[in-house]
């Protein structure tokens, strides 16, 4: 997706609309199999030559089983120009 979005500079609210349901679809499907992707962003979204999104690299995806439900997850995980800034504090990360 980042590829496509610097080619052509902006999206229209039409084709961004479009990009963004079929994403929170895709992000939905995950959570309801209980997994946690942790770094969404441009470079790891695809986009096919037919306009379907899937969503790619689960290098730091967590899995909450059953038990983990209420869990709340602390280590910091994924690109920090990405991050919320609650999550990043004057360059350093929150401890735990």
């Amino acid at each position: 997706m980042l590829h496509y979005v610097r080619r052509r500079r902006k999206l229209d609210e039409t084709m961004a609309r479009y990009f963004f349901k079929k994403l929170i679809t895709g992000i939905a499907y995950l959570h309801s199999r209980d997994i946690v992707h942790r770094d969404i962003k441009l470079e790891n979204i695809l986009i096919s030559n037919t306009g379907e999104v899937k969503i790619c690299d689960f290098g730091v995806s967590c899995f909450l089983g059953k038990s983990d439900k209420n869990r709340q997850i602390y280590d910091c995980c994924g690109t920090p120009a990405y991050m919320a800034p609650e999550v990043v504090q004057v360059g350093n990360y929150l401890q735990r």
